[in-house]
């Protein structure tokens, strides 16, 4: 395995990727190395729609520009509404099926109101409870990653279930005589694997239907990803003062490509020029790399290597964000705490064979490649910055162009949820 460049190596941490070497770098490590992609059908046909739109130099648009007002950023009573409307009862992306692979692994989630821990059992299962002892209510697990070595004990007072959530042992059960264990088991939250993907409801009593969620176009595309063959996950949650649809905005437009990311994303992808699709509430994103018009001219269709030259994001609502490179699996998840402040957990999975990722790394530099960026030239200008501005009072509404529709698609979906 070749190593990262000493100029790498040696470069600040805070300072990886703004000047877009790592794409340099992954480039020349991995050339083309053939990972899980969409069939053929869907690539070809994403590939001539933006070969269309970069001969117009201009992406997918909307009829008209839109203006939204402050207070739909700023309103607690319309927070409220938003919270009750869409993430009291939408499901959730909890984590990866490779974040919990084996028997009696864990995610816990603090973001919802309700604290859950996320497991899988000895039967291979995936399950969800609330992170409650039945006694006294105190949680049972305090790290957000671990293995319960099958089964949860209530480090309160010593109350033990096992990984199905049953209430297997009472420590004085004489104080306790005629109470009903199969009564008292962990109180599950739906939650469901699928595609390499967990989801979870945010509340024990929302239902989780993920046919009608996802759709039957999107479910067989999530499918062709083999997002459960993912490994090397990197995490890190990030706070953020401002609303949350500020922080879903920034993901859905390549505008910003060309002056926010000059020295990165701009150099490799062409800016301002990409394809909207909706699924219902989601939507499908895809950007061209700058190599695809010079790719697909000097190659016959069967021999293209058309997702060396593409990236394509899922957008699933209200708050989950895939954004497929050909080697690495990026993942956004968007928690709002209260109308001015939202939990982002951004994480990174390598879609490369294992022995690829190498031992110099070279991975945990491409982790902090993508949060670099992000956190330098995604989320204080799209996000911290915009929010103190419309809170001060001075900006009464926020626009948006015709070249951001899947802006204009997101809104249009929350109005249709809040009402």
């Amino acid at each position: 395995m070749e190593q990262a460049s000493a100029a790498l190596a040696e470069a600040p941490a805070e300072k990886i990727g703004l000047m877009g070497e790592m794409m340099v770098e992954a480039g020349k490590r991995f050339g083309h190395v053939k990972t899980a992609t969409a069939d053929g059908e869907l690539l070809n046909a994403l590939s001539e729609r933006l070969l269309k739109l970069i001969a117009v130099k201009h992406p997918d648009e909307a009829p008209s520009w839109i203006s939204i007002p402050a207070s739909a950023y700023l309103d607690p009573a319309h927070f409220a509404r938003e919270k009750a409307a869409i993430f009291d009862k939408m499901p959730m992306l909890a984590c990866l099926s490779s974040d919990i692979a084996d028997p009696g692994d864990y995610r816990r989630i603090q973001e919802f109101e309700t604290p859950i821990i996320v497991t899988r059992t000895k039967k291979g299962e995936v399950k969800a409870f609330v992170n409650g002892c039945r006694h006294r209510g105190a949680a049972l697990v305090y790290d957000d990653a671990g293995n319960s070595k099958g089964g949860f004990l209530c480090p309160y007072h010593g109350w033990a279930y096992t990984d199905e959530g049953e209430l297997k042992g009472i420590a004085c059960p004489e104080a306790f005589v005629g109470l009903d264990k199969k009564e008292h088991g962990l109180v599950q939250v739906p939650c469901e694997e699928r595609h390499g993907l967990v989801f979870v409801s945010p509340r024990a009593d929302a239902p989780l239907d993920l046919d009608s969620f996802l759709g039957p176009d999107l479910d067989r595309e999530l499918a062709l990803w083999e997002f459960d063959k993912v490994s090397g996950a990197r995490s890190e949650p990030v706070v953020l003062k401002g609303n949350w649809k500020l922080v879903y905005d920034t993901f859905l437009e390549s505008y910003h490509f060309a002056q926010a990311h000059k020295n990165n994303l701009a150099t490799f992808y062409v800016p301002n020029v990409n394809t909207v699709d909706r699924f219902g509430l989601h939507q499908r994103i895809a950007v061209a790399n700058r190599t695809l018009p010079d790719h697909v001219a000097a190659h016959a269709p069967e021999d293209r290597q058309l997702q060396d030259h593409l990236l394509i994001a899922y957008v699933l609502f209200p708050g989950i964000v895939l954004i497929n490179s050909p080697q690495v699996l990026e993942v956004f998840r968007i928690f709002p705490q209260s109308v001015d402040t939202t939990i982002v957990q951004h994480s990174c999975y390598s879609k490369l064979p294992p022995e690829m990722n190498g031992t110099d790394g070279f991975f945990e530099m491409v982790w902090q490649s993508a949060h670099n960026i992000v956190m330098n030239e995604d989320f204080p200008f799209g996000v911290t910055t915009a929010h103190r501005a419309l809170a001060s009072g001075s900006i009464k509404e926020l626009v948006f162009g015709t070249n951001e529709l899947a802006i204009h698609n997101n809104y249009a979906v929350i109005e249709a949820a809040v009402g």
